[in-house]
């Protein structure tokens, strides 16, 4: 071979290694797994193991531009704030009671800061929440256990003895934050279930229910021996309004007025007062089929709000731990 053909052919060569390091590259150069894919040997300890690595043990280069270590994984539990609830075994009640965040999202004042927890309507049985435990979603959760109620309240007495909150289908609890504050004439110092007379305890001035109690008190004309009033009793009492108690004040001379009216007798006065009154009502009305309601009023009597107003969690349990229903705003 003469010289210049061997100049030739190293030449021809170099040019086509040149190209297949021009395709490699612009294919991915170092950077392909095929480029530390392989199998080799790790240089003598100190400096390395020197075990063998290459397929099935394959260790790509760290990429200067993400220095520092590796993600952390972080368990449900530890996030704050919007969590993801943990994973949690669900109540046999489950689907069968229903939250409603009622005032929590807006009410700061823990008297008139409420939930409500709602028993489905197409449940076979009823079911008892006393027990229970409901929660918020702050990092470190703060919850309240549902006591017990009295299902008869009574002004200003001794109340039945408190019995476990049982939901019928279709009926549910109001959960106050805080407590009633005003006791004149009555001290509400009872969960109780609602009734037809309880919308004389919502109509009373200066108290203020949340949400408000329903009205539907018994009509004043068909109170029991109406119509043996004389007239102008007769008259004045089958229009009152619905829940209304009858203000009975005296002037500085000693008249009488109901209501600013003057004029009625004693025995009117006397018929007024045995029933147009929370307490009356309920001696005269207790044993009527459709007495109760099927909604308990329930005070917590906590003095700070329990619910945030966003990014809020509540999560009911059952006595067991199991979850029964969750609702977040």
């Amino acid at each position: 071979m003469n010289a210049g053909s061997a100049t030739s052919d190293l030449w021809w060569f170099v040019a086509i290694m040149t190209v297949l390091g021009l395709i490699w590259y612009a294919t991915g150069g170092p950077s392909r797994p095929e480029s530390w894919s392989g199998p080799f040997i790790e240089p003598p300890a100190p400096i390395g193991t020197g075990e063998i690595y290459g397929a099935g043990h394959v260790s790509p280069p760290a990429s200067p531009s993400l220095g520092g270590p590796p993600p952390r994984t972080v368990s449900s539990t530890q996030f704050n704030g919007l969590k993801e609830p943990p994973i949690t075994v669900r109540s046999p009640w489950y689907g069968q009671v229903s939250i409603d965040t009622g005032s929590g999202p807006y009410e700061i004042q823990p008297n008139q800061e409420h939930i409500a927890l709602e028993a489905n309507d197409n449940n076979s049985a009823p079911i008892t929440v006393t027990g229970w435990l409901v929660t918020n979603g702050k990092s470190r959760p703060d919850g309240v256990t549902i006591p017990g109620g009295t299902k008869l309240f009574i002004g200003n007495s001794a109340n039945p003895a408190t019995v476990p909150i049982t939901l019928t289908p279709g009926a549910r609890v109001i959960l106050v934050t805080g407590q009633m504050g005003n006791s004149d004439p009555y001290v509400i110092n009872a969960n109780f279930l609602t009734n037809k007379c309880t919308g004389y305890l919502d109509a009373l001035p200066y108290y203020r229910f949340t949400p408000a109690l329903r009205r539907a008190c018994p009509a004043p004309a068909k109170e029991p021996n109406i119509k043996n009033l004389e007239n102008e009793c007769y008259n004045f009492a089958t229009h009152l309004s619905s829940c209304h108690t009858p203000k009975i004040e005296r002037d500085v001379d000693g008249y009488e007025f109901i209501d600013n009216v003057s004029g009625l007798s004693s025995n009117c006065r006397a018929y007024l007062q045995e029933h147009f009154n929370y307490n009356s009502c309920v001696k005269w009305h207790e044993q009527d089929t459709d007495f109760y309601g099927n909604e308990w009023r329930v005070y917590l009597h906590r003095s700070w709000e329990l619910w945030a107003p966003n990014r809020e969690h509540v999560t009911l349990y059952d006595q067991s731990g199991k979850i029964v229903a969750e609702s977040a705003y």
